[in-house]
């Protein structure tokens, strides 16, 4: 039986292999370069090897065949540009350089545009994100300033005022103006291979992040949904989850709110501008520069992250006021209704305040009547204690007459006795 050799592959190659370790800086970025590569490569069908040998011996066939590939490309400007440079820089790494003058360059002018969402834009999106869990997404971007990594590593540990009641079937939140979401810390493996969660080990939070009272509407409908569907949440459940339990990829969430910008009428937008948003606010808003940085994860918050470290946090509740109070400046301009002036925000307040009014009467209500009727209880347990009592006086009466009656039996038989 003939058996065929497995065909290493390309990433094996001990030329690309090389070049990935020295300029790949990031996992992320050894992955695109080594997409580029194989393309090219692909497209020629020679190896490596033998397209580094082409380029030095016939530098011009080389740069026609670059030229030919890029050309027929079906991408962006801006990606095959990034593939003329890489696959440029990968000869040049290896003694074969070409004269990239002679490679057209291509239009890297953005296919979409990161400016700052409206109010009224990201209403819109909203209304397209029919699933709540992309509701949701969208909020925690836009009202938490998170990104991709954090979001989809959370769990539901990570919100310490957020009560869960699985038999109820419930969810609610101890402080209604915002609560606190603490996101986690990672580490980098030595081998870049992939980023681990380092929290459940001991380490410190990473920062702590809020949501806002729109954001908690969302959280909440989403959750109870999962409850109502069958499934037992516990501080493990990931927030974005998968039916067996893991948690969704970052690739998969960017994809599902891609498609919904696309529905909603802005294709040219990332998701990340739902970020932007957050961060405009914040600056409008009136709060510290530094507080600023630190909600909306910047590196050069660096000092503040240990400051203000979901451990001392812990330690110090008055830090989470602090920061409580400061994100609260921004609450209102954060709302995303159609009008863009916060007016669903204070209806929703008034509305609280309403159903605190009206739960305190009713719970004053049902208090007057426990009181009615432990009063009605009382007078019953004294009726019964005093019918107690005249019943045993009549059973005191009737045996008093039943002791008579027999008396006068025995006399009037005496009396008959003696008669005889």
């Amino acid at each position: 039986m003939n058996v065929k050799a497995e065909k290493p592959s390309f990433e094996a190659d001990p030329l690309v292999r090389e070049f990935l370790r020295v300029r790949g800086r990031t996992p992320n970025t050894e992955r695109a370069y080594a997409i580029h590569l194989k393309g090219f490569f692909a497209s020629t069908g020679m190896t490596p090897r033998q397209i580094v040998r082409a380029a030095k011996a016939n530098p011009a066939k080389v740069e026609k065949m670059l030229t030919d590939y890029l050309s027929g490309l079906a991408s962006t400007g801006s990606t095959k540009q990034g593939r003329r440079s890489v696959i440029g820089s990968f000869l040049a790494y290896h003694n074969a350089p070409i004269n990239m003058r002679r490679v057209p360059t291509f239009d890297v002018s953005p296919e979409r545009i990161d400016y700052v969402p409206t109010s009224q834009e990201l209403q819109k999106i909203l209304e397209h994100a029919t699933n709540p869990r992309a509701k949701l997404a969208i909020l925690l971007q836009a009202h938490s300033g998170l990104r991709f990594k954090p979001l989809v590593r959370l769990k539901l540990k990570h919100f310490p005022e957020m009560v869960v009641d699985n038999a109820q079937k419930r969810v609610s939140f101890t402080n209604q103006i915002a609560t606190p979401i603490a996101i986690p810390a990672y580490v980098e493996r030595k081998d870049k291979t992939e980023k681990i969660e380092h929290f459940d080990k001991g380490a410190s939070f990473e920062r702590t992040a809020f949501l806002s009272p729109q954001g908690m509407n969302a959280l909440r409908d989403y959750l109870e949904l999962r409850m109502r569907k069958g499934e037992t949440l516990t501080g493990e459940s990931y927030l974005f989850n998968l039916p067996d339990g893991g948690r969704i990829s970052e690739a998969a969430i960017r994809s599902v709110l891609r498609a919904i910008f696309q529905k909603a009428g802005f294709p040219q937008s990332r998701p990340y501008v739902c970020k932007k948003y957050f961060e405009s606010k914040l600056s409008a808003s009136g709060i510290r520069e530094d507080i600023q940085a630190y909600l909306s994860g910047w590196k050069s918050a660096k000092s503040l992250t240990m400051r203000y470290s979901y451990q001392n946090i812990r330690q110090n509740p008055e830090m989470l006021e602090e920061l409580r109070s400061q994100y609260a400046l921004a609450v209102e301009k954060l709302q995303i209704n159609s009008n863009g002036n916060g007016t669903l925000l204070r209806r929703e307040v008034q509305s609280s305040k309403e159903d605190i009014l009206r739960l305190t009467h009713e719970n004053l209500e049902l208090k007057a009547q426990i009181e009615t009727q432990q009063k009605l209880a009382q007078t019953l347990l004294a009726q019964m204690e005093k019918t107690t009592e005249l019943v045993a006086e009549l059973q005191a009466e009737l045996d008093e007459l039943k002791g008579l009656k027999d008396k006068e039996e025995e006399e009037a038989v005496a009396e008959h006795d003696q008669a005889e």
